[in-house]
């Protein structure tokens, strides 16, 4: 059975001068490639839809009669879309996926192509059933929704760009939190096949006390079958919430869900202090116990980062992995959709080589000929040379690139141009980051990290990359009792770790993540001098006078 990763999604997007498909024409399309969690490539055009473009349609996408006026008609279109459906392994995906399907159907009909008959993916349906409490479910409010920026909104490239970002995600909750592994299970989840069955209402009733002593926080499940047996580990932000779900018949399931609900007999639970703390036990005990209806871990992946690989003629790529092969990371940003155009900014900047694996002799690619490639496979440029313009990219990341995208993001005025201004800060906040820590380093950081909500405090201490100690601060540690912690953890023995075992790195992966996906709620404090420690606390923590207590040492 094909593998969600495996799968290529077209997703598709198109402009058009109304909503009948058999009268009214394309004016605007774009196919974008996703294949194995990462946009692979992507194709776009204005077409010609030799007819006036009404006034409205105008008004929503910013497309009039002169920007047309000049560009191909559908029938010369049509071969480059083609080229994109005919993959293998295609599955045509789109919001709302109807209308664009059977506009782009209808258009190869009209250029006497023959017409494509593929699966079809509407990512309107995944949010009905992923989101359902989110109110608005249009692209922007999806694409706001994952923190994706959305440039050109109502332009068929931006929008698809959007969708397949969008898309990216659904995919990763779709396989984590429904089990869905391949096409199959993809289309019945998207088409609202539940499986329910009286057993989900009998199960329910069954764990309902065991249900109801759950605690409302942080924390691991285990589902237990009659024999003792844990079949499945899970972790949660609200334990009795997450478990819960299982056993509501509102609720869309995979039939894996459906036959996992069916022998479960029992729920076990370990509570913990964070979410974190629950992410890194979960990895463990799924590695220790590997439950039958857990799904076969891999390697868990970075927010990406740019890799200069380590070659004679080193490419220029993107990577959600940090291995101890000789390159040059340089990250992490904070998503590939923002990681996509900053290196689209240095492919036209800098002539790094744009093709992956060995090289071999030829006459030089497509980027060559455009200026975009200094072709080393046709052994014009030395590798003295070659090194020379990665340096300059390098140099460009940290000091160069400031200026000018600050340029940039100063000029824009109109909404087009704001959508980018936006996207141009948030990559100025990366850079900004980065340049104050260019190590890229993931293992071996000493720091403490704050979660505040109303009066409590959550402090994460983190060594060596690791998590090594957490704790709330609510009236149970004294100031001189939390610098005495400081100064053992961090300062006792400080010295750097040498080796770490698979499940250590897997760890500090895993604690990159959720810094990053959680940066908003967190304060990261960068550890002080010794003898600066209690200005630290008093300028970092909230502690109140009754807690000065010697005696609490």
């Amino acid at each position: 059975m094909l593998k969600i990763e495996d799968i290529n999604f077209i997703v598709v997007d198109v402009e058009t001068t109304g909503s009948n498909n058999r009268t009214d024409k394309i004016i605007d399309i774009a196919c974008v490639i996703v294949n194995n969690f990462e946009v692979v490539d992507e194709y776009s055009s204005l077409v010609n839809p030799g007819c006036k473009i009404p006034p409205l349609i105008t008004d929503i996408t910013g497309i009039h009669n002169s920007m047309v006026s000049s560009a191909p008609n559908m029938k010369y279109v049509v071969p480059f879309v083609q080229e994109f459906i005919e993959i293998p392994d295609a599955v045509f995906t789109a919001h709302f996926a109807k209308f664009d399907y059977y506009f782009v159907r209808e258009a190869f009909i009209n250029a006497n192509f023959t017409p494509f008959n593929i699966p079809m993916l509407d990512t309107l349906k995944l949010a009905q059933k992923i989101l359902p409490d989110e109110r608005k479910k249009n692209v922007g409010s999806l694409a706001n929704y994952f923190g994706v920026p959305v440039m050109n909104r109502h332009r068929a490239l931006g929008d698809a760009k959007a969708t397949a970002y969008t898309l990216i995600e659904f995919l990763k909750i779709m396989k984590e939190d429904y089990m869905i592994e391949d096409l199959d299970e993809l289309m019945a989840f998207q088409n609202n096949v539940t499986y329910v069955s009286k057993s989900r209402k009998e199960k329910a009733e069954l764990l309902r006390y065991v249900i109801e002593q759950l605690p409302q926080g942080p924390g691991i499940y285990k589902f237990l079958d009659i024999s003792g047996r844990i079949v499945y580990i899970g972790k949660a932000k609200d334990l009795r919430k997450r478990v819960s779900s299982y056993f509501q018949n509102s609720r869309v399931h995979s039939k894996k869900i459906a036959k996992l609900v069916s022998i479960v007999n029992n729920v076990e639970h370990t509570k913990t202090l964070s979410e974190l703390s629950a992410l890194i036990m979960e990895n463990n005990l799924i590695k220790t116990v590997n439950p039958e209806y857990n799904t076969a871990q891999k390697k868990p992946k970075l927010f990406p980062f740019i890799q200069i690989t380590n070659e004679d003629f080193p490419q220029v790529t993107k990577t959600n992995q940090i291995e101890n092969d000789g390159s040059y990371y340089i990250g992490p940003f904070s998503n590939t959709y923002i990681l996509d155009y900053f290196l689209h900014i240095l492919g036209k900047k800098f002539y790094f080589r744009k093709c992956t694996g060995v090289l071999s002799p030829n006459l030089g690619c497509m980027n060559f000929q455009i200026k975009r490639c200094q072709s080393p496979c046709s052994g014009l440029v030395t590798k003295e040379a070659y090194r020379i313009e990665i340096e300059n990219l390098k140099k460009y990341i940290f000091e160069d690139a400031f200026t000018d995208l600050e340029k940039s993001a100063h000029s824009f005025e109109n909404r087009k141009e704001t959508e980018l201004k936006m996207l141009i800060e948030r990559l100025l906040s990366d850079l900004k980051r980065l340049k104050s820590n260019p190590k890229p380093a993931i293992y071996d950081q000493n720091y403490i990290a704050v979660i505040k909500n109303d009066s409590i405090e959550l402090v994460l201490m983190i060594k060596h990359g690791l998590l090594a100690q957490e704790f709330f601060i609510d009236g149970d540690i004294s100031k001189n009792k939390l610098i005495k912690q400081i100064n053992k953890l961090y300062y006792s023995s400080n010295s750097s770790k040498d080796k770490y075992s698979r499940e250590e790195v897997e760890e500090c992966i895993i604690i990159n993540n959720w810094f990053r996906a959680n940066k908003s709620n967190l304060s990261i404090l960068e550890l002080p001098k010794k003898e600066n420690i209690n200005e630290f606390v008093d300028h970092n923590f909230i502690l109140t006078e009754n807690l000065f207590n010697q005696e609490a040492i």
